[in-house]
């Protein structure tokens, strides 16, 4: 083992004595010498009841990639792929395992934005840097009492009175305002434009089941009191379906008779949802054709699915799109089989990796691996190719995507460009 690696050791014992002890901290074993360190990142399936995501593909693309086999063979460094839990209770059960692991570096994840704030508070006491790929929500990553009410969200995304965790490295933008913005935008675009036609014919319909409103309320609230959006809005339906039932919100929809649906939803809920109201349109004399859906980021997982149902179907998500391919971007088109111009959450999972491993090659951390240098690495990097995109950090957000449109109608789903400068109607005609 070289001297670099007899250093990582060390700092690893050193964490678990600066990190301190509470009620919640476990006592650290000390790694040894033969011990690996890892970079920990999660991924969801299939079976994972609010949807899965596209993470696994991209980390096994990321251990391809000369930099991560590199690194990880030189400093006996493991990327650690774990399989997300589907609820906060054993999100925070799990983070705390996690922190009492010394060996840990870094996380990448959450696969949602309600087990990412479960589990925020264990990184925290033991300063793990955590790189975010796919959770949103701006509740994300604030410290705030669940349990009692929750802050107001501000103009700039961010909880009113709420302290920030540190060493949290978000990848994509927030979805208040930018994705509010972005959906907004898109809704209006698919709305008659004469003056004579304008009416409130935009139905909002917003999942607020337990797990789900941490991504959800955010989104539903400021789309409600969108300058331009809101007095289009003729209907605002919540539902949980741990009360009700999908029966129940369609029955609401064909009654309130607007044909654009604005659905804040997980994947699984949109598809429900969607396959409800086709089955049951001949009952009030319509086709699905005639209904047109506007759907979250959350969705882009499921949009094929969605697009199949044969609805307009628009949804809007934070492209990180491969401008030009490289060796390394490559490694990720041949793991995802798919055309580079849609990927999405798989660049964000896919170039946090390599960020976490170009941090352990840096000057930051020439003299000793560990969460710190990390951390500093992060920090202080200036705007940079990862391997999809570039990223530049202020307070641990990034503010260089923006959202696009991804229009389905009559099955054909395409990106039809910049939320704020498109339009889905002329597409949707066309096809």
């Amino acid at each position: 083992m070289n001297a670099r690696h007899h250093r990582v050791a060390v700092l690893s014992c050193l964490l678990v004595l600066t990190i301190g002890c509470n009620e919640n901290t476990r006592l650290h074993p000390e790694p040894t010498n033969s011990d690996q360190l890892k970079v920990v990142a999660f991924y969801s399936t299939s079976d994972n009841e609010q949807g899965y995501s596209p993470a696994k593909t991209a980390e096994e693309a990321a251990q391809d990639v000369e930099i991560v086999k590199n690194i990880s063979k030189e400093y006996n460094i493991i990327l650690d792929m774990k399989e997300d839990v589907d609820n906060m209770a054993d999100a925070a059960q799990k983070a705390l395992d996690i922190q009492a692991d010394p060996t840990v570096l870094a996380v990448v994840g959450h696969s949602r934005s309600d087990i990412t704030l479960a589990s925020l508070p264990h990184y925290a006491k033991a300063g793990i840097p955590v790189l975010i790929p796919s959770a949103t929500s701006p509740y994300v990553p604030y410290n705030f009492n669940l349990d009692s009410a929750w802050p107001d969200i501000n103009n700039d995304g961010r909880p009113v009175g709420a302290e920030r965790f540190q060493r949290v490295y978000r990848l994509l933008p927030r979805d208040v305002p930018e994705q509010v913005d972005a959906i907004a935008s898109t809704t209006l675009g698919l709305l008659p434009q004469k003056a004579e036609n304008k009416s409130k014919d935009v139905m909002l319909v917003c999942d607020v089941t337990k797990g789900s409103s941490i991504y959800v309320k955010p989104i539903c609230e400021s789309l409600l009191h969108h300058k331009d959006l809101g007095p289009h809005i003729s209907s605002y339906r919540k539902f949980d379906l741990d009360t009700g039932d999908i029966y129940g919100i369609v029955t609401d929809i064909h009654a309130v008779k607007s044909k654009h649906i604005i659905v804040i939803a997980y994947p699984q809920i949109a598809r429900a949802l969607i396959q409800e109201i086709k089955e049951r349109a001949y009952l009030v004399h319509e086709k699905i054709s005639n209904y047109t859906f506007i759907f979250p980021d959350a969705c882009m997982t499921a949009a094929q699915d969605l697009a199949d149902f044969g609805a307009r179907v628009f949804i809007t998500s934070p492209l990180q799109s491969i401008e030009k391919s490289t060796t390394t971007t490559d490694v990720l088109i041949q793991h995802i089989k798919r055309d580079k111009a849609n990927l999405t959450q798989e660049c964000y999972t896919f170039d946090a990796i390599l960020m976490v491993f170009e941090a352990i090659k840096s000057e930051a951390c020439r003299d000793r691996i560990g969460r710190d240098c990390i951390a500093k690495a992060l920090q202080d990097r200036r705007p940079t190719r990862a391997g999809c995109g570039i990223y530049r950090f202020s307070d641990g957000e990034s503010d260089v995507a923006s959202y696009h449109i991804f229009a389905g109608c009559k099955g054909k789903l395409e990106d039809i460009g910049v939320a704020a400068n498109s339009t889905g109607r002329a597409i949707c005609k066309a096809n």
